[in-house]
């Protein structure tokens, strides 16, 4: 009976050291890595279980943030009625579905895919500024 809790206690004692410390590889970064969470436990003769937790991946760091506005290029890109983007004080509006509303008729189409600053300006109250905030889309970058 000894000798069998003898060489009980060398298989339990070669497992745990054959499971947790032989291990040579890298573990590549998508895979889940587990660590020994309590002590083993005998489940026979020459069986031992060893409980694992998972530990969890490290996320790579969040992309740099967005850097906001639109370029005067992407400005350029909508230039028609049907597609209209302006550029006033700066700031880029997308004007298309007021272009049909527009009180002087097809003159706003002058300004799109362009800087319209003083073509608004030399044309437009104050009433039209506050008419243009509703289609702001972003500054001008």
């Amino acid at each position: 009976m000894n000798k069998n809790k003898i060489a009980l206690a060398l298989t339990l004692t070669f497992s745990i050291l054959l499971i947790t410390g032989c291990s040579t590889q890298a573990t590549p970064t998508n895979q889940v890595q587990t660590t020994p969470t309590a002590q083993p436990q005998v489940q026979g003769p020459g069986k031992v279980l060893v409980k694992t937790t998972p530990i969890p991946n490290v996320k790579p760091p969040a992309p740099p943030p967005k850097i906001p506005g639109i370029t005067s290029t992407e400005v350029a890109k909508h230039n028609s009625a049907s597609d209209c983007w302006m550029i006033v004080n700066g700031k880029v509006y997308n004007v298309t579905s007021y272009v049909t509303n527009h009180p002087g008729g097809k003159a706003i189409v002058l300004g799109c895919g362009k800087d319209a600053t003083s073509l608004f300006e030399s044309k437009h109250p104050q009433k039209a500024h506050n008419i243009l905030q509703n289609y702001y889309l972003d500054i001008l970058k």
